[in-house]
């Protein structure tokens, strides 16, 4: 090709989608709204900033009243995060204390006392269900139309 047909060419050529998109991959609504939350971010204070840039610096590198200032920023992130919860880590922390509680009760079950509960249980219902005009069948009782 000559020289000018592939000035023509470069001049023609140009890129018009997202940077960083894949060719035939859509964006969602969801992935759209977070992308234009981020472009709309206020930039960090400076005493945020400057703590990352102590970070990277690391910790043997530090000097005295320089490692005073990370100390007492990282202190006040932790207490800050602490104080104001979101919601989502209230909910983490009430399902790993559910999670804990049913491992507990499942690792009761398969001990011999838990399993002689369990027996104890089924004939428990079992006499319960003898008695009341639910019908059963196979141990479980059907809904009556």
């Amino acid at each position: 090709m000559t020289e000018k047909k592939e000035g023509a060419i470069l001049a023609f050529l140009s890129h018009h989608g997202v940077k960083g998109q894949r060719w035939g991959v859509r964006r969602t609504k969801a992935a759209l709204a977070r992308a234009s939350r981020r472009e709309g971010r206020t930039p960090p204070s400076e005493e945020h900033a400057r703590s990352r840039e102590l970070l990277k610096k690391g910790r043997k590198n530090l000097s005295n009243p320089e490692l005073e200032e990370l100390n007492k920023r990282l202190n006040l992130e932790q207490n800050f995060k602490r104080l104001n919860q979101s919601t989502v880590a209230k909910g983490k922390t009430k399902t790993l204390a559910t999670i804990a509680t049913i491992s507990t009760v499942a690792g009761f079950l398969n001990t011999p006392p838990g399993k002689a509960a369990v027996a104890l249980g089924k004939v428990a219902v079992g006499n319960i269900l003898a008695k009341s005009s639910i019908p059963v069948t196979k141990g479980l009782p059907i809904k009556v139309k």
